[in-house]
This record gives C-alpha cells, sequence and structure tokens, in this order.
C-alpha cells in the first residue's frame, strides 16, 4: 500500500504517491489561472476543485499495484473559501497575498490590540490572515444579503469534499488568526469582534488525524477507492518542514521558492522561555507544528521571483542556450555566484517586503552601480540581499531565545550549489539539502501514514521517509564579514524608507 500527498497551491495542485520509504512512486499535477487586478488576488474554488479530481484520478490510475491507502491535504496558508452547507463554493477564493482588508486587519487590531492578537494567535496580524479577510466579506455584502453558512480556508474545503466533513489541521487554523495556539480552539475573542458563529468554521484537529474516508460522491468524482482514509495535513510550510526532517527543535527547514519560507522547530520546554515580544516585533509568527508539542517559528521573504527577474531581464542569452543544449539555466547564471558583487548591494523587496517589516509598499533597489558594473554583480548582490534577510530573520529568533542548529535546504533554490553555500556562509551554519524537492508534498504523504498508522508518530515517518544529500560546511570567516555588514542593507532599508513615496503610483 502507498500514501498520498495532495498539494494544493495558489496555481498548481498536485498528488504525489509514495512508498513508506519515502520513495516516489506517481505524480499528478493540474494548473488553474490566477484572478489578479491591483490588490485583488482570487482563485475560482471550482476550478480548484477540478484540478484535484483530476490529479487524483491519475496519479491513482499509476499505482493500481499498490494502491494508495491514505491521502493528507497540504495547502497554502490563509486562503478564505466561502461555501455553502454542502460545501458548494460562494464565490472565489480569496488568496493571501489579496490587501483588500487593510482597513478592516487595522480595526482589528484597534479593537483587540496588536499584542493581544499576537498572543493569542501567535500571528503577526496582517491582511494576509483569514479572519481580515472574513471581516472584509461580511463588511462587503450588499444589503440584505446573507452571511455565507460557511468561512473556510484550502485545506478544510478539500478535505470536505472528499469526505463530507470539514475539518482542519491546527496549523492551518492558526494562519487564520483565529485560533487559541495554547487551547486549541477558535479564539471567542476574535469571532466576536467578527460577528461570527462556531458553526460556520470547520473543526479543528491535530496534523496526521484520520478524518474519514473518500465519500461515494467524491469517488466518482476523483476515481478514489472508497477505502481510502483522508487525513489532516497542515498549512504548506509546516507540511514542508515535515518533509525536510525538520521536526525537532533547532531544527530549520528553509524552503525556497517563489517567497524564501522559514521554519523553525521549537521545543514544548524552550517555548515556555522564548520571548514572544520580540517575534511579535519582528512580525514573525509562532503556532504549532506538526509532531504533537512542537511549535513552528516562521519568517517569509522575496525570493525566487527575484532571481527569475534577473533571469528574464539580463540573462536571456542563456534562457536561449539552455533550451538549445538542455543545460540548466539556473547552473549558467550561477557559475559565477561566489565571485563578488562589486560593491552593488540590493534590497530584493520588488513585491513588497517579509518579515521582519511585512511592508507590502517596500520596493526593489539596487545601489552602488557604477559603470564597470555587470550582470553577475547585480545577480550576486540580489541573492546576498535575500541572504542578509534570511540572516537578520535567524539572529531575531535567536534573539528571542530559540535555538538554530541546523538548516534543512529544499525547494527550487535548493538545486543550486552556489545559492546553497552562500546561505551557510551566510548563516554560519550547516545547510543540507533535502534530495526531494517537493517536501511539501512528502510532508502530506508523512501525516498520512501516520493517519494510517503506518508510523507510531510524524517523527518516525519523517525518520523514514526523508532523504537528506549534500550538506554544505559554511566559511566561518565569510561568516563574520556578512555579520559586520549587515547594517548596511538595514541602512539602506531605512533610506529608501524615507524617500519612496515619491516613487510609487497611487493607481498601482
Amino acid at each position: 500500500m502507498s500514501l498520498g500527498g495532495l498539494d494544493v497551491g495558489t496555481t498548481v495542485s498536485r498528488l504525489i504517491v509514495f512508498n513508506e520509504s519515502g520513495k516516489k512512486l506517481a505524480t499528478a499535477f493540474r494548473e488553474y489561472p490566477l484572478i489578479s487586478d491591483k490588490n485583488k488576488q482570487e482563485i475560482d474554488p471550482g476550478r480548484l476543485w477540478r484540478a484535484v479530481c483530476e490529479v487524483c484520478r491519475e496519479a491513482a490510475s499509476k499505482v493500481k499495484k499498490d494502491p494508495i491507502e491514505a491521502i493528507s491535504v497540504t495547502a497554502m496558508g490563509d486562503t478564505l473559501i466561502t461555501a455553502d452547507v454542502d460545501f458548494e463554493p460562494a464565490g472565489n477564493a480569496i488568496l493571501a497575498f489579496d490587501t483588500r482588508s487593510g482597513e478592516e486587519c487595522g480595526r482589528l487590531i484597534d479593537q483587540l490590540g496588536y499584542e493581544t492578537i499576537f498572543n493569542a494567535t501567535g500571528m503577526p496580524a496582517h491582511t494576509m490572515n483569514t479572519a481580515t479577510k472574513i471581516a472584509w466579506v461580511i463588511a462587503a455584502r450588499d444589503t440584505g444579503e446573507k452571511i455565507p453558512a460557511r468561512f473556510m480556508c484550502t485545506e478544510d474545503f478539500v478535505i470536505a469534499r472528499l469526505t463530507g466533513r470539514p475539518v482542519m489541521s491546527w496549523s492551518t487554523a492558526a494562519r487564520t488568526m483565529m485560533f487559541d495556539t495554547m487551547s486549541k480552539q477558535w479564539w471567542p475573542a476574535m469571532l466576536d469582534r467578527l460577528g461570527l458563529g462556531i458553526e460556520r468554521l470547520s473543526e479543528i484537529r491535530p496534523s496526521g488525524s484520520a478524518v474519514g474516508k473518500i465519500s461515494a460522491r467524491a469517488a466518482g468524482e476523483t476515481g478514489l477507492s472508497g477505502r481510502i482514509i483522508v487525513a489532516t495535513g497542515g498549512h504548506d510550510q509546516i507540511c514542508s518542514a515535515v518533509g525536510s526532517g525538520a521536526v525537532g527543535d533547532g531544527i530549520v527547514s528553509d524552503n525556497t521558492g517563489t517567497f524564501e519560507c522559514v521554519i523553525v522547530g521549537v521545543g514544548a520546554q524552550r517555548r515556555k522561555r522564548v520571548d514572544t515580544k520580540i517575534l511579535a516585533d519582528n512580525k514573525l509568527a509562532l503556532y504549532p507544528h506538526g509532531p504533537d508539542g512542537l511549535w513552528a517559528a516562521f519568517a517569509w521573504f522575496n525570493a525566487g521571483s527575484i532571481v527569475q527577474w534577473c533571469r528574464d531581464t539580463m540573462f536571456t542569452a542563456e534562457v536561449e542556450e539552455a533550451a538549445r543544449s538542455g543545460k540548466d539555466v539556473f547552473d549558467m547564471m550561477f557559475s559565477r555566484l561566489n565571485e563578488g558583487s562589486g560593491g552593488v548591494q540590493a534590497l530584493p523587496h520588488f513585491t513588497g517586503a517579509g518579515t521582519p517589516w511585512l511592508d507590502p509598499r517596500a520596493r526593489g533597489v539596487l545601489a552602488g552601480l557604477e559603470l564597470g558594473t555587470d550582470r553577475y554583480d547585480i545577480l550576486r548582490a540580489v541573492v546576498q540581499g535575500i541572504g542578509y534577510d534570511l540572516l537578520f530573520n535567524i539572529k531575531s529568533f535567536e534573539e528571542s531565545g530559540i535555538d538554530i542548529r541546523e538548516i534543512r535546504a529544499t525547494g527550487g533554490g535548493s538545486r543550486s550549489p552556489e545559492w546553497v553555500q552562500l546561505k551557510a556562509d551566510m548563516t554560519g551554519r550547516e545547510v543540507k539539502v533535502v534530495a526531494m524537492t517537493e517536501a511539501s508534498a512528502l510532508g502530506a504523504a508523512i501525516c498520512a501514514g501516520a493517519a494510517a498508522g503506518r508510523f507510531v508518530s510524524i517523527e518516525e515517518g519523517a525518520g523514514r521517509m526523508v532523504a537528506l544529500g549534500k550538506t554544505f560546511i559554511p566559511d566561518m570567516g565569510k561568516h563574520e564579514q556578512y555579520r559586520d555588514l549587515i547594517g548596511r542593507h538595514f541602512a539602506l532599508y531605512s533610506a529608501v524608507l524615507k524617500c519612496r513615496e515619491g516613487w510609487i503610483d497611487p493607481e498601482r
């Protein structure tokens, strides 16, 4: 029997099937379009569900000799899906980076207090969190229009469509900013402010909990057997950490894709000593991890999207050569990454800044350009700028009392040895590359195995299914130089903050 990890992303859903040793047996994926207009970021949940049905049918057809025993769902965090009592969508899904709930977010902060919200939910209040989107949906109703019967996230929406039971994991619930991380229940103070009854929300369970089996209706839509167990997975970054084997105190999951998402495991005893004010001041979330008793501290910032911008604007010749030769374009780009940046500095905030600022109005900057500056200098400066954001977040974790022992690298950025070495040098930590780049799906499959009783715990499953590749050792001399120079990076941000208003088109 095999285990399935269903990873439902912003524009792609994929189902990857593994055996109990972590070997990939089958994969299927489908894309769906983003609906974007200024500060609106949505997807059609009907299209999303059809994509889920298609990947389930395709992947299951590939493993008939080793049929799927259990499937777990991992999904993008914070997304809001409104639905009726039968889990039929009532409108488009509102994605995390939809910023239309700015006024509602500010109002919730005024009413409850930023620190009160953080202490209860572990979330730095922001428009990305689901509670602000619920407030916006309620406020934006037409006169006489009823409040939707259900407010869901992606994980519980998919689980409900598969089983008929609306259930989400603790980590997904935490991303809503409505979850009391200590009691592991919905937070009454936030529900009261929203005017929201608990009957409109899903049940909450730990990651790796069996919810039920595939319903007759879902079996017809997906082609999955009615004997398959469906389980909670978690927020995609939590499942990525599980799929990286980062399931212990002080072990970091560094997942580099469009954004770089950093999850640090915090043990239960250490959690009691963490200075949460430092985390709150630096917009760093703290909420339940996948394994029971483990907590996750979370940072994120721009990464891969900026490297793609470099590729598309400065390395078009390499793109063409890669198409002809079959070489990897990023290998060609990064071949000179360790030769220095020629004094160029970069703020990689092309789509706003992540932690520690959570500043959607931030903009990218290149400074220190000379006539002799070339494209490799700029690429190196951009990747260094991303590294400084990583280093500062790591330092903030440490200052709060969180231990950082080891980093596990996954995602597309982990494929570049030069980039991973730079991460090691800048953080001063060993970086171990995870063999499976689709760590979120692997983490979900591990949760499925725990739910099916194949593993005693998520930790045991990670130990059996996660494989590691090369370990990158930091050059501590370079690390000390980076620590000394990090002040320049943030001085540049502060300087830009004073003059950026004139750059920003208010209509964008």
